[in-house]
């Protein structure tokens, strides 16, 4: 992030300055951000924001890296089965 930041520029191509990207939707499971079109959201809608994300050219696509919730903090992170 530094080197983005200290040149202006990202990748490849010296005239970029931007990149945007999204943690993508559905899969982090916390009923803190969660959208009410994402309970009932699978595998297939997942994949096809990913696929739009990429159409579109965004820089990158964020996921959800947390593999364990710890089981004192799990009712107030994790959505209700």
């Amino acid at each position: 992030m530094a080197s983005i930041v200290a040149s202006g520029t990202f990748g490849d191509n010296p005239g970029d300055n931007l990149g945007f990207g999204i943690q993508l939707p559905i899969q982090s499971k916390s009923h803190t951000f969660v959208e009410a079109w994402e309970e009932p959201a699978g595998i297939d809608d997942l994949t096809a924001v990913a696929q739009a994300c990429d159409r579109a050219g965004f820089l990158y696509v964020g996921v959800c890296d947390h593999t364990a919730i710890p089981e004192e903090s799990a009712p107030r992170r994790a959505r209700k089965a």
